[in-house]
C-alpha cells in the first residue's frame, strides 16, 4: 500500500507538467460554471479568478471602474466567481436593511488586527452581527444627533485654529507661498478636529502643518493595502497575518499598532485614576473619550478599555481621510460652478454678519443651501470608493427576481447608486445642489437612496460627526476668505485607495 502511494505521488511529480494545466482548466470550468452565476455577464476572466479584479482596480485606481462596467453589462455583473455588482437602488433594502440584513463578506476581514498574537475585529470590520449589534448599542447614546450638538466647542476651538494658520500661512500671498493643497490641509484639519472631539487634545497637524509621526503616511499604506488585498482576501493569510508575522508580533519583535492607539491609550489611562465627570443632568459631560467611558458600568463586558481604545482609533482610521476628501470635493465643485459658490456665499453672508461670527451646528442645520449642497457631495463624490460586500445565507436569496444562491458575495457602489437617472435626474452625473430645493416630497425620495453612509444597523456610526464638522468648518471659511481655483481650467483627478481622494484641487485665499 505505501509503496503504491509512493509511486503515485513519484507519478505525479515527474508529471506535473500536465497535471497544473489539467487542474487549473478544471477549477477554471468549476469557477466559471459551479457557482451558479454564469448567466450573469461580466468580463470573462473576472469569472474565473479575483486576480482579475485586483489587477482591474489596480489598473483603474485613478476611476471608479464599477460605474463604466454597470454602464457595459448592466444592473447585475458578474464580477468574480462568486461576486455580482448591482447598481439598482432597490436592492439596499434587501441587503442592507433590517433584521435579516446580510453579513460581510472576507473583504472586510482583511482589517482584522493582531495584539500580542491574539486577532481583534473593529466595529466596521467585524463579521459577527450580534456582537456588531452588541457594540453598536452599547456605544450609541455619545453618537447620537443631541450628544454630538453638544461637542460643537470642541469644533470651534479647532475650526478657528486652522482659519488662523491659513490666514497667517497663505491669506494675500503671491505666486507659490499663497498656494494651498486642499485635500492636504483639510486633511490636517480632520486629524486635528478627531484628537479634540476624543480626547479634548490635538495631534498636532495643523499647527506644525505636517505630518505628525507619519501617521498619515501609515494611513494611506494600511487603506491601501485593504482596499487591493480585500479583493483576494486570502493573500492575506500569506502577507500581513501568515503565522511567521503573527508569532512575532506576539513576542514583541513586530509592531503594527496603528500610531493613533498610543495617544488614546494614554488618554485613557489618565482619566480612569480620577472620576468621571457628569453634567448636572447626570448625563456624561466631556469629550468622547469620557463619554464612552461614563457608559462602562452599563455596559462593563462590552465597554471594556480595549473597545474604547478600539472605537478611538476607529474614528480617526475611518473619518480623516472621508472627511478631507469629503471637503475638498465639496470646495472644487462650488469653485468649479461660481454660480453655485455664490449663492451659498450669500446665505453664509446673511447668518453671519461678520467674518468673526460662528453658527451653531443646529443653526448651520436650517441653511437650505448649505444643506443641498452638502446632501449634493455626498451624492456626487461619496468618499468611500468600494462597494460594501455582503454575504447572501446558504438557503439563497431571491433579489429584483433574480434567485442568488447562498454564499454568493453581492455588492453595491455608492458611486453608481447614486448615479440612477430615475431617481436623481437625467443629470445625475452633474453637480447640482438645486435638485435638493425642488420640494421636501422630492427630497425625501432621493435622500432614502443616498448610500455614501451605508445602510441599516451597519451604516457609519461616525456619520453625526462627520455632520458637525463639516457643517462648522464650510460656513465659516466662506465667511472668512475669499476663493478660486489655482488653475480653474484645470481639471482635478482622484485616486481611489478605500477612499476616493481628491487631487489637483489647489486653491488661493484672500481675505474678507
Amino acid at each position: 500500500m505505501i509503496s503504491s502511494i509512493a509511486i503515485l505521488f513519484s507519478w505525479c511529480i515527474s508529471h506535473a507538467y500536465l497535471l497544473l494545466p489539467l487542474l487549473a482548466i478544471l477549477y477554471s470550468i468549476y469557477a466559471r460554471y459551479g457557482t451558479g452565476l454564469s448567466k450573469y455577464p461580466g468580463p470573462f476572466l473576472a469569472s474565473i479568478t479575483d486576480f482579475y479584479r485586483l489587477g482591474y482596480v489596480c489598473l483603474y485606481q485613478k476611476k471608479l471602474p464599477e460605474i463604466a462596467l454597470h454602464e457595459k453589462y448592466g444592473d447585475f455583473v458578474r464580477f468574480g466567481p462568486n461576486l455580482l455588482l448591482i447598481s439598482d437602488p432597490r436592492v439596499i433594502k434587501d441587503i442592507y436593511m433590517g433584521p435579516d440584513a446580510m453579513i460581510k463578506s472576507e473583504y472586510y476581514s482583511v482589517a482584522d488586527f493582531h495584539v500580542k498574537g491574539v486577532r481583534h475585529s473593529a466595529i466596521f470590520s467585524t463579521r459577527d452581527q450580534e456582537w456588531h449589534s452588541k457594540l453598536r448599542r452599547a456605544f450609541g447614546p455619545v453618537f447620537t444627533m443631541s450628544a454630538v450638538a453638544s461637542l460643537d466647542t470642541y469644533v470651534h476651538e479647532t475650526r478657528d485654529i486652522f482659519i488662523g494658520v491659513l490666514k497667517d500661512k497663505f491669506a494675500d500671498r503671491p505666486g507659490a507661498e499663497g498656494r494651498v493643497d486642499l485635500t492636504k490641509w483639510f486633511q490636517y484639519f480632520a486629524f486635528d478636529v478627531l484628537g479634540q472631539l476624543l480626547y479634548g487634545e490635538r495631534h498636532g497637524f495643523v499647527e506644525t502643518g505636517g505630518d505628525v509621526g507619519d501617521i498619515i503616511k501609515i494611513l494611506d499604506i494600511l487603506l491601501a493595502y485593504g482596499y487591493f488585498i480585500g479583493h483576494v482576501p486570502w493573500l492575506d493569510y500569506l502577507l500581513h497575518k501568515n503565522p511567521i508575522v503573527v508569532w512575532l508580533e506576539k513576542v514583541g519583535c513586530v509592531d503594527s499598532t496603528f500610531p493613533v492607539i498610543p495617544f488614546a491609550v494614554k488618554h485613557l489611562t489618565s482619566r480612569a485614576q480620577r472620576e468621571k465627570k457628569l453634567s448636572a443632568e447626570g448625563e456624561p459631560a466631556g469629550d468622547l473619550l469620557d463619554r464612552m467611558m461614563s457608559l462602562q458600568g452599563r455596559h462593563p463586558e462590552i465597554l471594556t478599555d480595549f473597545e474604547i481604545v478600539n472605537m478611538c482609533a476607529e474614528l480617526v482610521f475611518a473619518g480623516s481621510k472621508t472627511i478631507s476628501a469629503t471637503l475638498s470635493a465639496l470646495f472644487y465643485h462650488l469653485l468649479k460652478s461660481p454660480q453655485t459658490y455664490r449663492e451659498l456665499q450669500a446665505e453664509v453672508d446673511t447668518a453671519l454678519p461678520t467674518p468673526s461670527s460662528h453658527l451653531s451646528f443646529a443653526q448651520a442645520q436650517t441653511l437650505p443651501y448649505l444643506n443641498a449642497c452638502l446632501k449634493e457631495i455626498f451624492r456626487l463624490h461619496p468618499a468611500s470608493g468600494f462597494g460594501f460586500e455582503r454575504v447572501v445565507p446558504p438557503s439563497g436569496k431571491i433579489i429584483l427576481g433574480h434567485f442568488i444562491p447562498g454564499g454568493t458575495i453581492v455588492s453595491v457602489n455608492a458611486w453608481v447608486v447614486h448615479r440612477n437617472k430615475e431617481i436623481f435626474g437625467d443629470d445625475a452625473a452633474v453637480w447640482r445642489p438645486e435638485r435638493w430645493l425642488q420640494g421636501e416630497a422630492k427630497s425625501r425620495e432621493m435622500e432614502k437612496y443616498l448610500f455614501h453612509f451605508g445602510a441599516g444597523m451597519r451604516g457609519c456610526i461616525g456619520r453625526n460627526i462627520a455632520l458637525l464638522e463639516i457643517l462648522e468648518m464650510v460656513p465659516s471659511l466662506m465667511r472668512t476668505f475669499e476663493m478660486e481655483l489655482q488653475d480653474p481650467h484645470k481639471e482635478w483627478s482622484t485616486s481611489n485607495m478605500s477612499v476616493v481622494k481628491p487631487r489637483d484641487c489647489d486653491i488661493r485665499l484672500k481675505k474678507r
